[in-house]
């Protein structure tokens, strides 16, 4: 990822005059794990009157430009686009399971990649409003093994300015051996191998995925809760539903689900086990699973309901101002959006947010191509559409 200038984080604030409002969030219980995979997606009632339904349309030329971007980038998985007034616009395109002819639709479950990240940072948000932690204490508060960085602080964490060289980096023994480590034998590693820091925390952007692979252990050790179920319960469950998983869930879990794919000579092949291995078992930096159709309940729940959330986004300092919480800033004033990607072997995520427009793009594919380049396309016919 790019660094993006500090001009439109200062732009975008200018253009909006917003406030300073700490984000007051909410949370509500859901079910058990055993009584989740059983519920349909959308069983959780919204504790909100204030959204509009999604049963508006876009314009005719909209939604055809909408497709052709799409059909043009190759585009296979699930495409939702919606704003705050109600106008939705979906398109899904490919098989999910081609080997059991299941066709992709907005209730498939996906691997979202990176897009955790944004999940993970509203985690830890939340237990910074509830007095549980502060961005200011040393990431050797929260971690039960003996984290020799004493100097590292959970903001930067947060900010990827830690300075830590990634897990991907160091000899842990299950990576070795061609398996997934989990976030304690991750951890354990630092602890044990004592790698030199890159550069001094807080005064460099390095994007790397230990950053929140330890905030997710944090926010654990914190709750007392595994950080799917407190995803599940804490997050989602408040939004109105209980439709995400961690990899170690998904063999348990009995709803359509995407197979990765990639391309080989013109043929699409499901991606290899092998290719995926050192990724399956770590929590917070990646690993969620989820549909287009939880998603969208997710972002109207964080940008809809209240500016809370977004108010808190352009209010918050980063040490670099190339990541926000789990976001990237793009364009400036009235052109401005966030967005944030992801990428795996056969998958990948992108959703883009235009406060302007209050819109949200959000793409969902399981061939991974293109998804990055058609949500930028798609964000900017919205644009030119104002």
């Amino acid at each position: 990822m790019h660094d993006m200038p500090t001009s439109f984080y200062r732009g975008l604030i200018r253009s909006v005059g917003l406030l300073f409002i700490f984000c007051l969030f909410t949370s509500c219980n859901a079910s058990s794990k055993q009584e989740v995979a059983q519920k349909p997606d959308g069983d959780t009632s919204l504790p909100s009157a204030t959204l509009p339904p999604l049963n508006g349309t876009f314009s005719p030329e909209l939604q055809k430009k909408f497709e052709e971007k799409l059909k043009s980038g190759n585009f296979h998985g699930n495409a939702v686009i919606f704003n705050s007034k109600g106008e939705y616009f979906s398109f899904s395109e490919g098989f999910a399971d081609s080997g059991k002819e299941l066709r992709n639709d907005t209730s498939t479950l996906f691997q979202i990649a990176s897009v955790t990240k944004h999940i993970t940072a509203r985690a830890i948000i939340d237990l910074v409003k509830e007095n549980k932690l502060s961005l200011s204490d040393p990431v050797s508060k929260h971690l039960k093994q003996k984290f020799p960085y004493g100097n590292i602080r959970i903001k930067d964490l947060l900010d990827q300015t830690s300075g830590l060289p990634d897990f991907t980096e160091l000899k842990i023994p299950t990576a070795l051996a061609g398996k997934g480590p989990d976030n304690n034998e991750i951890i354990s590693a630092y602890v044990t191998g004592n790698p030199k820091l890159k550069f001094t925390p807080g005064t460099r952007y390095d994007y790397v995925n230990i950053n929140y692979i330890i905030l997710a252990s944090i926010v654990e050790n914190i709750s007392g809760l595994k950080y799917e179920q407190y995803v599940r319960e804490k997050l989602f469950g408040a939004a109105g539903t209980a439709n995400v998983y961690q990899n170690s869930e998904m063999s348990k879990i009995d709803a359509p689900s995407a197979v990765g794919y990639q391309s080989v000579i013109s043929k699409y092949i499901p991606v290899s086990k092998g290719a995926t291995a050192i990724f399956e078992n770590r929590k917070g930096s990646g690993g969620l699973w989820t549909s287009a159709e939880a998603l969208t309940k997710w972002y109207r729940y964080l940008f809809f309901r209240n500016d809370e959330y977004y108010n808190y986004l352009t209010q918050y300092k980063p040490n670099s101002p190339s990541f926000l919480l789990g976001w990237y800033p793009a364009g400036s004033g009235k052109t401005g959006y966030f967005y944030n990607h992801g990428a795996f072997p056969g998958f990948a995520a992108w959703t883009g947010y235009i406060p302007e427009t209050r819109t949200v793009v959000l793409l969902l594919e399981n061939y991974s191509g293109n998804a990055k380049t058609t949500g930028e396309q798609l964000v900017k016919v919205l644009l030119n559409d104002k």
